[in-house]
């Protein structure tokens, strides 16, 4: 009989441990945990090997999901391809989303 509570205890401690560490994990997803420094260095050089980037300027990351992170970056572009931008409604914010092979039947499908 003194097992069955014991067990029981152990048990209650195993579910308290795992909850905890939950908590923790997705308590760090919620308020936008930032990507590792590695990462963010490796997404700066991939921008400043880009021929149109003149600089960059500042780069900003947040986990979205276990393995989805957003990254917003700030930089100088060439003369020519802020030219080709119609208007002013495109010059404060370029938007693009990197793709793999593949990708573009589902992009094709939606025009």
């Amino acid at each position: 009989m003194h097992w069955d509570a014991a067990a029981s205890m152990a048990i209650g401690v195993v579910l308290l441990t795992v909850a905890v560490f939950l908590a923790f994990e997705n308590h760090l997803l919620l308020i936008g945990e930032a990507a590792p420094a590695d990462m963010v260095a490796a997404v700066r050089e991939r921008l400043a090997a880009d021929a149109d980037v003149v600089s960059v300027l500042g780069v900003d990351t947040m986990h979205l999901g276990p393995d989805a992170v957003l990254v917003a970056a700030v930089r100088r572009l060439e003369d020519a391809v802020h030219d080709a931008l119609p208007g002013d409604t495109l010059r404060s914010m370029i938007v693009i989303e990197p793709g793999r092979a593949g990708d573009s039947e589902r992009f094709d499908a939606a025009t």
